[in-house]
């Protein structure tokens, strides 16, 4: 049995409904992909989790151009997203430090005063671009040492790098020079006069016995400019309208805002941001619940689906911010887990604390919504708002 999955990023808050569905599949298969080939899809949380951290499975064999994906535009990017060890660790490694939990945590200050005022400016119409899109913007550029002046425009050139649109002719490869001479500009100011910032500690790390590469360099700043906007902003955006879809929700939030930590978990498990991550390759025969994944064959992890197993989640289809959702892999897992988990959450938790207490009369107004379908993350182009 074989069938075609889009997967284009649907007009909507949850997971395709069809790949939800192969969790009741007796049989594990091979299905046909739109962009070419087949793969197996992992849909039930444990087989998920064993794709995404077992070592068994590749992750740069699966990143490898020509090979079975729905993110062909992701495949040949030397990042180290779609590196295995150990050239993974060692890139990871050196970024991390600014991540974790308390390098997070001295920023909460930085990451309330944001949000006071972009609602303080915040009047009623867009939402996305009035909040969801320039918190995390603010946040990711602060960490880097982006120019104010120059955030804009960096922002262009990397949007166009990872569209799943079909750009004009040789668009793609001008983004990609222009951001990377850009890049290669602040890299050697950093040089001349080191600052508190990341490009500062990722500039040392590469001079400093080369432990990271030109390229590496560029590539790595470029995915966390891009990755730590895209997907917070989406789920700030689709964290509203689906509360705004759950009235009851929103009220308990409003009457009980020490709720909102477990609320944003709860979004995370219930809000489908990718319908398949990254493909990964099998490099022995592995056993998973639903059957055998072949050496050789590759495997889309369906982390949206896993996140609706009834096998683990009871009730899986309601949202309901009082569950227990703590074993959620809306970050995913292993080795690849969410570099920026720590400090999504923070924006999450702050941002939302301070809707419902400022802005408890909040609501969508939009009948019909503007669905981007040009970015792997899908969610909204825009969501009018009032109070």
């Amino acid at each position: 049995m074989t069938a075609t999955f889009p997967f284009n990023p649907p007009s909507g808050i949850g997971p395709d409904p069809e790949v939800v569905g192969l969790q009741s599949s007796p049989d594990l298969e091979p299905v046909a992909l739109s962009t070419g080939g087949k793969a197996y899809i992992a849909t039930r949380y444990d087989d998920v989790r064993t794709t995404l951290a077992d070592p068994r499975f590749s992750l740069a064999a699966g990143a490898v151009p020509g090979s079975p994906t729905m993110m062909p535009g992701t495949q040949g990017i030397p990042a180290f997203t779609n590196m295995d060890a150990p050239d993974h660790t060692r890139i990871r490694s050196l970024v991390a430090k600014a991540f974790n939990a308390r390098a997070v945590a001295r920023m909460q200050p930085r990451v309330v005063a944001i949000v006071d005022s972009l609602l303080s400016a915040m009047e009623p119409g867009d939402f996305v671009t009035q909040f969801a899109r320039p918190l995390p913007a603010t946040v990711m550029s602060d960490m880097l040492g982006i120019p104010v002046e120059d955030r804009g425009v960096l922002w262009d050139w990397v949007t166009v790098t990872t569209s799943l649109a079909r750009p004009a002719e040789g668009a793609v490869e001008e983004a990609t020079l222009r951001a990377a001479a850009y890049l290669a500009g602040e890299f050697e100011s950093r040089r001349r006069s080191p600052r508190d910032d990341l490009l500062s500690d990722l500039v040392h790390a590469h001079d400093a016995g080369d432990r990271l590469s030109v390229d590496e360099l560029i590539s790595t700043v470029m995915v966390l400019f891009s990755a730590g906007q895209e997907t917070t902003s989406s789920q700030l955006s689709l964290g509203v309208l689906l509360l705004s879809q759950h009235p009851d929700q929103w009220e308990l939030l409003v009457e009980s805002p020490s709720l909102v930590p477990a609320a944003v978990e709860e979004m995370l498990r219930y809000i489908r941001l990718v319908e398949v991550g990254m493909p990964r390759v099998a490099l022995e025969d592995v056993p998973l619940s639903a059957g055998v994944v072949p050496a050789g064959a590759s495997v889309l992890p369906a982390t949206a689906a896993a996140n609706r197993d009834p096998a683990v989640f009871s009730s899986p289809e309601v949202f309901d911010i009082t569950r227990d959702t703590g074993r959620h892999i809306g970050f995913g897992h292993g080795p690849h887990f969410c570099l920026g988990a720590a400090l999504a959450r923070l924006e999450l938790q702050v941002a939302f604390d301070a809707l419902v207490r400022r802005l408890p009369g909040l609501r969508v107004d939009a009948a019909d919504l503007a669905w981007n379908v040009e970015t792997f993350t899908g969610g909204l182009k825009a969501l009018p708002v009032s109070w």
